[in-house]
């Protein structure tokens, strides 16, 4: 995180002497609330500033004044495209929608006990607009009239293909047909709830005449068939109240009813891309974004592949499991997330405490009736022993007997359970009851509840214990885990519906045994979401208020610009100083270049993210320098394709496998299986760099740059070519530019990060370019018919994957590196731009303010006239607006600790040789060729 002790205004540190010095602000989340709330207090100064400016005449027509304002903007609206994307994940049905419920405090996203709800990507966001009395919002994007008709092609093919195998094979379908046709079903249900037409009319119309004849669909959603037809449309949805928002929200992402009933009613979920919802809950507030995913093991497959097609664009992971599956054996423990998914969090860094977590839902539902069996420890016996007594009866009452739930009934467990019993209590080790109630004063319903607290907790600890155990297996799986030092995913086990009820203040029985807020775990969930936003929190922080200081800098550079608090410079010196600014201007920008520009440049084209050679260097071939070895094992891991039609159909698309003969319904994504297959390749490489190497590049950027510019000041004001009036100018506004520096250093950490992120994307998006490669093995199946059908078919893209694999792979790691370098240069152009950018540039505002000093002190006229235009008014009131800033940051710099600079950035000093590979045309071997790498020239 860039610090921003240092870069305060001169005096800044008062004296120790008489003053009271407050503690170090060492805790991040007493660091990052008061970085933050000096954050707005130095925005509305400056909304003051821009008001008192505006106010005056001369104010209104000051030089650069329009840029100051449009920097202002800038900064004012940053805070509303920062984003921390925390996903809700698990299968459907497991409690995320009451979960996200429980954590903003709204009752916004539909529920249901039977079947799934969510049907859209939703993220919640916070609503920063104050302006407006509705406060609930949100902003609906559809897909385009390209992709619904896309979509509506795909069913229509899978009508045809079914069609064609029932008449082929009469009454007796292959296994997958009855699965393919309830798919199909409720696909054809969906298009009947948006368009409002019937199912015979879908059957036989084509796409176009689906979307052209749907209802209101087409003039509300594809805009009458006007426009580009691939772009997406939007629909804005405002209300005051909660009740009539989730009504209007429902239609848009409820699709827990299979159809629309009264004909009038339109359900356009299956129309929806992406639904933003903005509100006022206080989790938001500081950049979370809370996603709800539809079920990754959803019964309708467009939801499942709408949930699975998002992940990759999440910071944090929360998954999601009821407590009904978390102690149970392996099969049901894997339902936390995949050997898939653990290898994706591997390769981002994302197996430890910070980046994921376990929340347990559902640990109000518990059968206690059994109780002394399950958790026998001496709190849960006493209590037992307490109640039977009370009851007068030697055995415990069952559910009819005693008349309350099943959840409250118990049962004498029998001395055969001793040695169990013995075993499972050294397992709890009694640490779910500490305390020790006096029970004589308790009845039977006071005792139940106890029990079930108990109860509660006593699974908790064994949920705790099952799931480290998975998370430490998942962990040890992965070849290039981290060191032991990172955290553990914490896991939480939290009950919505208790948390709902203290909120209401209205006790059920799904709150009974839960003795407080905190018990339901919510809050300590929320308590995680909030811990790790922190260290996004203070790098926002610190690079707007570097911001702010250069703004008020500006504001201040117009309240002073008179020339009559400056020496006159003689005739000589004026003569001089222009060539001289000039020349020690130019030496500051080749310096930043150089150490800055230059080395991250030069850094990151050696990175080696997918074999072991750069992205410089890497040219092509199968075995170009590197490479060969993980092409070899991508292939190896490349999933053998399974014999179902429906699959080829979909050219290795999603396809739900329905239950029989005993297993489970299962999800077969072949081309997702590829990506795995060369990410199980290349992922060593990948994690190296962007989990070891590069992040330490960003850590690195402010060290290089202070380094730079501290000698730039020492060299540049060592000679007697600069007037020593211009000298104790400089050095009197020394704090303006080491406000620029750090804006400086901010905006380059903040560039990288964005590369480091976009690569992360590109990463997991390579689904597309693997089909297309496959494209002509699945069309070649498609044109087999009649008997054999599926060994045919198996045998055809088998052998186009045998045939084209090795290829495959290596085109598209070519593509992926030319892409990844095309970004880089990009790279690169910003971050020279972050500082010479005429109008933005960091390096332009320094020399603009040396440039300044210089004209003031030669009494330039247009100067002297714009300080005298200004008011004695405004100027106070400048005045005191900057002095309210600096006295309100002074005591916060105070406290913040010292940050140590740490290593500066490598210099490359050695390029490796630059190689492309070259086929031989007569021979197709393959030959290294020597080339030259074109460099940037210093600008």
């Amino acid at each position: 995180m860039a610090s921003t002790s240092g870069s305060t205004a001169p005096g800044a540190f008062p004296s120790s002497s008489g003053d009271h010095v407050k503690p170090l602000l060492a805790d991040i989340n007493e660091r990052v609330e008061a970085k933050e709330k000096a954050r707005e207090a130095g925005v509305s100064l400056l909304l003051n500033i821009k008001a008192i400016l505006d106010g005056d005449l001369a104010g209104r027509s000051l030089e650069g004044f329009d840029d100051w304002k449009a920097s202002l903007e800038l900064l004012t609206e940053a805070p509303h495209s920062r984003q921390i994307r925390a996903g809700l994940l698990g299968g459907t049905g497991l409690g995320k929608s009451s979960l996200l419920n429980a954590l903003m405090g709204h009752n916004i996203v539909p529920t249901s006990q039977s079947e799934a709800c969510t049907a859209a990507i939703c993220i919640y966001r916070w609503n920063c607009r104050s302006e407006n009395k509705k406060i609930l919002r949100a902003t609906v994007t559809f897909k385009s009239w390209e992709t619904v008709e896309a979509e509506l092609d795909e069913m229509r093919q899978e009508l045809e293909d079914l069609e064609e195998a029932q008449s082929l094979m009469g009454g007796n379908p292959d296994a997958g047909y009855d699965g393919r046709m309830a798919d199909l079903n409720q696909q054809i249900i969906q298009v009947q709830n948006w368009s409002g037409l019937k199912r015979d009319e879908i059957k036989t119309w084509s796409p176009k005449q689906i979307i052209n004849r749907s209802k209101t669909a087409f003039s509300e959603i594809f805009r009458r068939g006007r426009g580009d037809r691939s772009e997406n449309t939007y629909k804005d949805i405002m209300a005051d109240n909660k009740n009539d928002f989730s009504e209007l929200l429902k239609p848009y992402i409820d699709s827990s009813k299979a159809k629309a009933q009264d004909g009038k009613s339109f359900k356009y979920w299956p129309l929806v891309h992406l639904v933003e919802v903005f509100l006022k809950a206080d989790i938001l507030k500081h950049g979370i974004q809370l996603v709800d995913l539809p079920g990754t093991h959803d019964a309708l497959t467009s939801r499942s592949q709408i949930a699975q097609s998002y992940e990759h664009y999440l910071d944090k992971h929360v998954y999601v499991t009821p407590a009904s599956r978390a102690v149970d054996n392996k099969a049901a423990a894997d339902f936390i997330f995949s050997r898939n998914d653990s290898e994706a969090l591997d390769m981002d860094d994302m197996l430890k405490g910070d980046s994921m977590c376990v929340a347990i839902t559902k640990i109000d539902d518990i059968d206690c009736s059994s109780a002394e069996t399950e958790f026998p420890t001496r709190e849960v016996k006493r209590v037992c022993e307490a109640l039977s007594k009370l009851e007068g009866d030697d055995d415990y009452p069952t559910d009819e007997e005693s008349g309350e739930s099943k959840a409250m009934g118990l049962k004498r467990t029998g001395k055969s359970h001793a040695t169990f019993n013995n075993s499972k209590r050294q397992k709890l080790g009694d640490k779910v009851a500490p305390e020790h109630d006096d029970l004589s004063g308790m009845n039977a319903e006071e005792l139940r509840f106890r029990l079930r607290e108990l109860c509660i907790r006593a699974r908790n600890e064994e949920m705790k214990l099952a799931v480290d155990d998975r998370l430490l297996k998942a962990r040890r799986s992965a070849k290039n885990a981290q060191s032991p030092g990172d955290s553990l995913p914490a896991m939480y086990p939290v009950s919505s519906r208790a948390f709902q009820d203290f909120k209401r203040q209205s006790r059920t029985l799904e709150s009974h045994g839960f003795p407080t807020t905190e018990s339901t775990g919510i809050p300590q969930l929320r308590q995680w979401l909030r811990r790790v936003s922190l260290p996004y929190r203070e790098e926002w922080a610190d690079s707007d208020i570097h911001h702010i200081q250069v703004l008020l800098d500006a504001a201040d550079g117009w309240m002073h610009d008179d020339a009559a608090d400056f020496p006159q410079l003689n005739d000589t010196q004026k003569t001089t100083i222009q060539p001289s600014l000039k020349r020690i201007a130019e030496e500051l920008r080749e310096i930043i270049n150089v150490r800055v520009r230059t080395r991250l440049r030069d850094n990151l084209s050696r990175m080696k993210p997918l074999r072991g050679s750069s992205l410089v260097t890497g040219k092509r071939g199968k075995y170009s320098r590197a490479g060969g070895p993980q092409i070899d094992k991508a292939f190896e891991n490349l999933t053998k394709l399974s014999t179902y039609k429906a699959s080829v159909g979909r050219h290795g698309g999603l396809f739900t496998r329905p239950a029989r003969k005993g297993q489970e319904k299962s999800y077969i994504h072949w081309m997702a299986d590829v990506q795995r297959a060369f990410w199980r390749g290349h992922s060593e490489f990948w994690k190296e760099e962007f989990t070891t190497r590069l992040p330490k590049l960003k850590s690195r950027v402010r060290t290089t740059v202070r380094r730079a510019f501290d000698h730039w000041v020492k060299e540049a004001f060592q000679d007697d070519s600069l007037p020593s009036a211009f000298q104790d100018r400089v050095r009197a506004n020394m704090y303006k530019l080491e406000h620029l520096v750090e804006k400086y250093v901010a905006d380059v950490r903040h560039r990288l990060e964005r590369f480091f992120l976009a690569c992360r994307f590109k990463s997991q998006c390579l689904v597309f370019q693997f089909t297309e490669h496959m494209r002509p093995g699945f069309e070649a199946a498609m044109t087999h018919k009649g008997k054999g059908i599926l060994k045919k078919q198996r045998a055809e893209v088998e052998g186009h994957a045998e045939k084209i694999g090795r290829e495959m792979f290596s085109k598209v790691r070519d593509q992926l590196e030319d892409e990844m370098a095309h970004d880089l240069r990009e790279v690169s152009s910003d971050i020279n731009q972050l500082w010479v950018n005429k109008k933005t540039g960091c390096g332009a505002h320094i020399e603009g303010i040396l440039a300044r000093i210089a004209k003031i002190l030669c009494h330039g006229k247009a100067m002297k006239k714009l300080s005298e235009q200004i008011n004695e008014d405004t100027k106070l009131q400048l005045n005191a607006e900057i002095g309210e800033w600096r006295e309100d940051w002074i005591s916060v710099a105070v406290r913040l600790p010292h940050v140590e600079l740490t290593e500066e950035l490598e210099e490359v000093e050695e390029a490796e040789p630059n190689i492309k590979m070259e086929e031989d045309a007569e021979t197709g071997e393959v030959y290294e060729q020597f080339v030259t790498i074109k460099t940037e020239p210093v600008d």
